[in-house]
């Protein structure tokens, strides 16, 4: 029986933040907080936090689609969700398990549908697009931000991902068209 090449993720339950620079501390090996963009509801309305509890648990626990399936299309970007794991990694010549830090993202378009992976590279291009004038956290956006998944090659075969604004004037718009099968999820 052929191994699945989908590495096992361990999900840690950490502490909310919400500024850009929890993105970078999540990003620095914090294990016990996470960066979401979304608001926090009004305590005292039952529905609104019911409604966020459910939002954030699919957000900790699985995205609609890979962030893989729609390298080189345009997401309507509207809030993003990132945490640190632990992702098992076994090494080829001794067969030893380790787990090693890692940063999984979970991007929410317009629709509400969600794209996750495991990329340090998302998180760098989120510190920098977020850091851009004009663009800042995703909770203070009017519009979507359209943005494009990019794969990019590093040392020893391995690969990452980035993401980038789209090019107003490329002609490319629109919603990314899902290769992948669309995973069970609640709706919001």
């Amino acid at each position: 029986m052929m191994e699945s090449t989908q590495p096992e993720v361990l999900l840690v339950a950490p502490a909310k933040r919400t500024g850009v620079e929890q993105l970078a501390q999540a990003a620095a090996g914090d294990f016990t907080s996470y960066f979401c963009s979304l608001p926090e509801p009004d305590a005292t309305d039952r529905q609104a936090v019911l409604k966020y509890a459910a939002q954030m648990t699919h957000f900790m626990s699985a995205g609609d689609y890979r962030i893989s399936d729609v390298i080189g299309q345009e997401i309507a970007l509207r809030h993003v969700f990132a945490h640190r794991v632990r992702v098992r990694n076994v090494d080829e010549e001794s067969g030893e398990v380790t787990y090693v830090p890692a940063d999984r993202v979970v991007l929410v378009d317009d629709d509400g549908e969600t794209y996750q992976g495991v990329s340090d590279g998302i998180v760098q291009s989120l510190l920098a697009i977020f850091a851009m004038p004009g663009i800042g956290h995703p909770a203070t956006w009017t519009e979507p931000l359209p943005v494009v998944v990019k794969q990019t090659s590093v040392r020893n075969q391995w690969r990452t991902f980035r993401i980038v604004v789209a090019d107003p004037d490329s002609g490319k718009s629109g919603k990314a068209s899902r290769k992948g099968d669309k995973k069970e999820s609640a709706t919001f």
